[in-house]
């Protein structure tokens, strides 16, 4: 196989077959590494070493063993709330936008406001009648605007 001459599309579906099995590889040794290292944030603790000695990041190495933990019913899966930042890079799994509070909406509505879209977010059927409802008023708002 000529490397140079694979297109972009090839060169990505290449890595993505090497990555499977190097998560399949490394996920029960991580997993099994990081019981036996429980020392957080210690030098020589878990993080520390897969830092140290690991190709990747310690989040990736943390997600797979937390996969293959799940996966193997090794250990339940942790819901954890978070800040919506991340230390390092982005996160796929969180959706943010960022609106400016309008002037004619009072401080106290707008923090109101941004803990119902935020429970209506963890709930599916909470959030299908939030989004039915916005997406009601904006279609009614864009109509009325054009009549």
């Amino acid at each position: 196989m000529d490397i140079e001459k694979l297109s972009t599309k090839q060169l990505q579906a290449e890595l993505k077959k090497l990555a499977k099995p190097l998560q399949a590889d490394f996920a029960p040794l991580l997993y099994h590494l990081r019981e036996k290292m429980k020392t957080p944030g210690k030098a020589g603790g878990w993080g520390f070493w897969v830092r140290k000695h690991l190709p990747f990041s310690l989040k990736t190495a943390t997600n797979w063993a937390n996969e293959y933990g799940v996966e193997h019913r090794l250990m339940e899966v942790k819901q954890r709330a978070t800040s919506g930042k991340s230390a390092r890079g982005s996160q796929p799994d969180v959706f943010q936008f960022v609106v400016p509070r309008p002037k004619w909406l009072p401080k106290q509505q707008a923090k109101e406001l941004q803990r119902v879209i935020r429970s209506a977010f963890a709930n599916q059927e909470a959030f299908q009648i939030f989004f039915d409802a916005v997406m009601k008023a904006a279609h009614g708002k864009a109509l009325s605007a054009h009549a």
